[in-house]
């Protein structure tokens, strides 16, 4: 075995096309350093990608590899429109001959396509939801900042905070999410997804899923995943995943569930992109055209 993965579940499966068809990638942990461009981490996404020249350059030959066995490839994400068009651009600027396929972004509320560049609402989003949001947006980022909250940028439609610093010098998004939903109007509350990540707590229109979305976008085809924090086992466990994808610095939970999940799942020993360059550069070599 490649001493820089594990591989689980059918460790000896020649991957065949018919499999899988599409290859959808969380970005913060597995693409990017966590949290940039955040109140967490400051590093812009040019400077970051400057620094990574050649994590890049090896990832994006990995995906042109992929496309060439027929696979669609395209990222799942919570982040916003915006961020993820720009991400996308770095990664595979259009004179490098390589596009993405159609991406979930902002957590599941928007279908992105990259060949367009036209971009949609899910049709899984609720749309009495969506317009109570949308009407009502302005109004809930300035609510949410004079709780504390310090605003991500980028979103389209759905609003995520970073938490306020505690006492302890910590940023704690479980008390900031239950104090969002206790003093915010309850028809708000009520009607729309007040949820969190270690990182932000989101607030989107219901109906908003990753998942969802994402078997939306994919027809009939199965799915390789790429995940690596706790709020990426979900997708994982879907009955459409066929192929699970986790670098070295995933959330303990995840490690665990691709050992003992009986999927076949690899496991970088590579934090970030450089681990995620290791798993994709596996797959290269065992898929079958």
């Amino acid at each position: 075995m490649n001493n820089e993965i594990e591989v689980y579940g059918n460790r000896n499966i020649e991957i065949e096309k018919s499999t899988v068809g599409y290859l959808l990638m969380d970005v913060d942990g597995c693409l990017i350093e966590g949290g940039l461009e955040t109140v967490v981490n400051r590093k812009t996404l040019e400077e970051w990608s400057e620094e990574n020249f050649d994590s890049i350059e090896l990832f994006r030959q990995n995906i042109k590899s992929l496309k060439n066995k027929g696979i669609k490839v395209g990222l799942s994400t919570g982040r916003g429109l915006e961020f993820s068009k720009r991400l996308i651009n770095i990664f595979f600027p259009d004179e490098g001959g390589v596009r993405m396929d159609k991406s979930v972004v902002e957590g599941g509320l928007i279908i992105y396509d990259d060949e367009t560049k036209n971009y949609e609402i899910a049709s899984n989003v609720d749309k009495v939801s969506t317009e109570l949001l949308q009407k009502n947006r302005d109004k809930i980022i300035q609510f949410g900042e004079s709780l504390g909250g310090i605003l991500e940028e980028g979103k389209f439609l759905g609003v995520s905070f970073n938490s306020p610093v505690n006492s302890e010098g910590k940023r704690d998004t479980d008390k900031f999410r239950d104090l969002l939903k206790e003093k915010m109007d309850k028809y708000l509350v009520d009607n729309l997804i007040i949820t969190n990540s270690s990182t932000a707590v989101d607030i989107t229109p219901k109906g908003v899923d990753k998942m969802t979305a994402m078997e939306s976008l994919i027809g009939n085809e199965g799915v390789i995943y790429l995940g690596d924090g706790k709020n990426d086992e979900t997708s994982m466990k879907n009955i459409r995943v066929k192929i699970n994808l986790a670098p070295g610095n995933s959330h303990k939970d995840i490690k665990d569930f691709i050992r003992t999940s009986g999927k076949m799942g690899i496991l970088a020993e590579e934090p970030d992109l450089k681990g995620t360059n290791q798993v994709l550069s596996f797959l290269v070599e065992k898929m079958r055209k």
